[in-house]
């Protein structure tokens, strides 16, 4: 496994995982939904992005299906300050983003993510885009093709308008856990299915409502990569 911040190694540590090597490429971690599997992350891994910073989360998943509001990935901590991509909502598709005395912000699409096949997905949070109430916006993507957008901010009154942008910095403290797979609720069920080259950037990857998607592993050096985790190896 690589994970590469500022193009230092950082290891990551693994839990009840299995190297599977039916992966989109090489190897890949899957995830036993009766198991409880999960993977830990380092801290920092998103909250350490500065404030204003646009940035894209990206992986390959293969999901089996079942429960709605499983875990791709649940980055933060607590159950007040927390970042997460979900296969399903019960609707669609789903990256919901909540900071400390905040409500959570939602954006998500009218289909969920296949099942028994491999979907490219990636976030974009572009802190450049004014919806005309304010910035941040969330871009989700679904193979190559924008299916939603929504501001990820929250309207504090006006006039005139006051509005506090969503940043990943809230996310740190002493107590976070970034997680792959594991729910930070105790009412949703643990992710079954793959995942394969998840990738963090700080710029925005993908824009406009289509692009070609990925069709080999992503390399280093590469500008702005913040973290590359192909998911080769079977240690940390």
């Amino acid at each position: 496994m690589k994970n590469f911040t500022k193009s230092t190694a950082i290891c990551c540590l693994l839990f009840l995982f299995t190297l599977q090597t039916k992966a989109q490429f090489g190897n890949a971690l899957s995830y036993d939904l009766t198991a409880s599997q999960f993977t830990t992350m380092p801290s920092g891994i998103v909250s350490g992005i500065p404030n204003g910073t646009s940035f894209t989360i990206e992986a390959w998943v293969y999901w089996r299906g079942g429960g709605d509001y499983q875990r791709i990935f649940d980055f933060g901590f607590g159950t007040d300050a927390f970042m997460y991509l979900t296969p399903s909502n019960g609707a669609g598709v789903a990256f919901g983003f909540k900071i400390p005395g905040h409500a959570e912000r939602q954006i998500f699409t009218n289909s969920k993510l296949p099942i028994n096949t491999w979907s490219h997905v990636a976030v974009v949070v572009d802190y450049g885009y004014f919806d005309g109430f304010g910035t941040p916006s969330g871009f989700l993507y679904v193979n190559g093709n924008r299916v939603v957008f929504g501001g990820l901010y929250d309207y504090d009154g006006g006039p005139p308008v006051v509005v506090t942008p969503y940043y990943p910095s809230a996310l740190a403290d002493a107590s976070e856990t970034n997680w792959l797979a594991h729910p930070r609720s105790g009412f949703n069920p643990y992710f079954d299915g793959i995942i394969d080259e998840l990738r963090i950037s700080n710029t925005i990857r993908y824009s406009g409502a289509t692009y070609t998607v990925p069709t080999t592993p992503f390399t280093l050096p590469a500008a702005n990569t913040l973290a590359l985790y192909h998911f080769d190896e079977g240690t940390g």
